[in-house]
């Protein structure tokens, strides 16, 4: 995306202030900025981020699973890539991906495609389309696949390159928070689905505007979304708006957080693990200082079950 210099130098000095002891300082930065501005810095994080913690991540996930998991009662607690590869299972299966004998999956906001390999694996049949804002997470993606039908393309999610009507299938993976227009990035992905065929999000919602919320609860998110380069949570009530705008509407909306549960608990003794590697090798690198806090704090962010949930959004076209 290209910026106006004037712009440019205004989203310069908001990037230099992201590391600022006080939160607020970066957001009010923010807000003074245009839309165009807002989106520079956004997303320049969000690359910065995911290029400084690639190592931090592949501690929680040799496999490339950059979410939360799934538990089930019969599974193995302690199990961490089982209950991640259950996510899996739970995306795919709100998607109907069992009736295709052919089709293709559009894994919106890819990560290091770890989902979408899982999936090549799951359904041979189908073709995977990745899609990821980070230029460094998308050649690590390649580096990684070494066969199937998967393509992986570095993007904007807002502004797909494929056909309409197109697809059988997209998800969100964690990545619909990393938006600052929601609704025009769930328009974008109804635009290339088939009429019938479904959209999953699941994601960190608010349960309620953040306004309302405690002091020591939006000290608690600010601490959370800007250690993790998020720029908010939406609102889970918003998502009824959004699909009224693209032509969608709700099949499901499921609220997840005791099936997390177990997963997220497996982030303290890797954060702890985590930290004490960083302070032997001194790492200068911040955004990896940042991410382990984020880890920290959000523990403590999904205890707060009136403000904040986890949820499982599904949507048909």
């Amino acid at each position: 995306m290209s910026i106006p210099s004037r712009s440019l130098q205004q989203a310069r000095h908001v990037q230099s202030a992201q590391f600022s002891p006080s939160p607020r300082l970066r957001e009010e930065l923010i807000s003074e900025c245009d839309e165009s501005v807002r989106e520079h810095v956004c997303r320049q994080a969000v690359c910065d981020h995911y290029r400084d913690t690639i190592d931090n991540y592949r501690w929680w996930s040799p496999e490339g699973y950059l979410h939360f998991g799934y538990w089930r009662w019969t599974t193995n607690p302690l199990a961490r890539r089982a209950m991640l590869e259950e996510m899996n299972n739970q995306v795919f299966h709100h998607l109907q991906l069992e009736q295709f004998q052919s089709g293709k999956v559009a894994d919106l906001g890819c990560g290091v495609g770890g989902v979408s390999r899982f999936g090549c694996q799951r359904f041979p049949n189908l073709q995977w389309f990745a899609v990821n804002v980070s230029e460094d997470q998308i050649a690590e993606a390649r580096s990684r696949t070494t066969g199937g039908a998967i393509s992986y393309h570095c993007g904007d999610y807002h502004r797909l390159p494929w056909d309409d009507n197109s697809f059988d299938g997209a998800f969100y993976m964690e990545s619909l928070c990393y938006s600052l227009r929601p609704a025009e990035a769930i328009s974008e992905a109804c635009r290339i689905l088939r009429r019938g065929t479904r959209l999953v999000i699941t994601d960190g919602f608010l349960r309620r505007n953040i306004e309302s919320t405690s002091v020591y609860f939006r000290q608690l998110y600010r601490g959370v979304t800007n250690n993790w380069a998020v720029p908010n949570y939406h609102e889970i009530s918003h998502v009824e708006q959004w699909t009224r705008q693209s032509g969608m509407r709700v099949v499901a909306k499921r609220e997840l957080g005791w099936r997390l549960a177990p997963t997220a608990f497996h982030s303290v003794p890797l954060t702890l693990l985590s930290y004490l590697k960083l302070l032997a090798s001194r790492s200068q690198k911040r955004w990896r200082w940042k991410q382990l806090a984020a880890c920290g704090l959000s523990l403590w962010l999904g205890l707060h079950r009136r403000n904040f949930g986890y949820y499982m959004v599904v949507l048909e076209k």
